[in-house]
C-alpha cells in the first residue's frame, strides 16, 4: 500500500506540473537521520503545517451489515453518503479510497480527538453498520498530500 500511495503522489506531481510553470522543477534530497522535513518549509509554512494533523479512519463491515444487501441498500447508508460529501464540502477529507471490503478516508482535524468525534458521529459508525479504526498519519514527503 506504502507503494501504491507513493506512486499515486508521483503520477499526480507529475500531472500537475504545467507547461506553462517555467521555473525548473525542484527534487526534494533524501532525508538523513532524524530531520525534521518541516524545518525545509519558510517560518509563515510552519506555523499552518504545524497545526494541519492527518489521520486515517479505516471502514470495516460491522455486525450490523447485511450480508444479502448491496452498500447502497444498507441502513443509513444515505447518510453517511451526505457526510462525506459535507466532508468534501468542507475540504476534510484530504483522499479516500475503498479496498478490498474496506473503505479509507485520510482526513484533516485540529487533533485525534475532533477526528473521533467526526467519524463516531455517521449514523453508520453509530449503529455498528461500520466499525471504525484511526490511525495518526503524517506524511513524511512533502507535496503528496496539500
Amino acid at each position: 500500500m506504502k507503494f501504491s500511495l507513493l506512486l499515486l503522489c508521483s503520477v499526480v506531481s507529475v500531472v500537475s506540473y504545467s507547461a506553462s510553470d517555467r521555473r525548473q522543477p525542484s527534487f526534494d534530497p533524501p532525508l538523513a537521520g532524524n530531520v525534521d522535513p518541516l524545518m525545509e518549509l519558510q517560518p509563515a509554512q510552519q506555523d499552518s503545517a504545524a497545526k494541519k494533523l492527518f489521520f486515517i479512519a479505516i471502514y470495516a463491515l460491522g455486525p450490523a451489515w447485511q450480508t444479502d444487501k448491496p452498500a447502497h441498500e444498507q441502513a443509513y447508508f444515505k447518510e453517511h453518503g451526505e457526510n462525506l460529501k459535507k466532508w468534501r464540502a468542507e475540504k476534510k477529507i484530504v483522499l479516500g479510497a475503498r479496498y478490498s471490503d474496506k473503505g479509507m478516508i485520510i482526513i484533516s482535524a485540529a487533533d485525534e480527538k475532533d477526528a473521533r468525534s467526526m467519524l463516531e458521529n455517521d449514523p453508520m459508525v453509530m449503529n455498528k453498520v461500520f466499525n471504525l479504526e484511526l490511525y495518526p498519519f503524517s506524511p513524511f514527503y512533502k507535496g503528496c498530500i496539500q
